[in-house]
């Protein structure tokens, strides 16, 4: 009766800890997709010691198709781990580079995409006071 226990208790534990690290592991990065190309750029906004920012805006705006005609304007907000995520970009850029503008409150930065590497990681650090 004891060992049926533990079995029971070990394998309870085994569903909790499995559920628990998936929780752990499925944190949704909020992205916006273009849907022209593959590319893509993963931002990490943080402030001057590393700490995540919740809720800084990053804003793109560019021109594609023939001549350039076409405008697109793109915005997306990183969650609880500094993170975002915007796909779709352009394989070639009409005039490079490619200017995302990072806001939080009263704070601004400027990142660039040169559009040379499709899949890009960029970390942008905004100094808070």
């Amino acid at each position: 009766m004891v060992i049926s226990a533990l079995k029971h208790v070990f394998v309870l534990s085994l569903v909790v800890g499995t559920f628990t690290s998936l929780l752990a592991n499925d944190i949704i990065v909020p992205s916006v997709n273009a849907e022209l190309d593959p590319c893509t750029v993963d931002f990490t906004v943080t402030d001057r010691i590393h700490k995540p920012i919740y809720g800084a805006m990053i804003q793109t705006r560019f021109k594609y198709g023939i001549w350039g005609f076409r405008s697109m304007n793109l915005e997306v907000y990183t969650n609880s781990d500094g993170r975002a995520r915007v796909e779709g970009l352009p394989a070639v850029l009409r005039r490079p580079p490619l200017y995302f503008t990072i806001t939080y409150r009263n704070l601004e930065q400027t990142w660039y995409w040169t559009g040379l590497r499709c899949r890009e990681t960029a970390t942008v650090v905004l100094n808070t006071q």
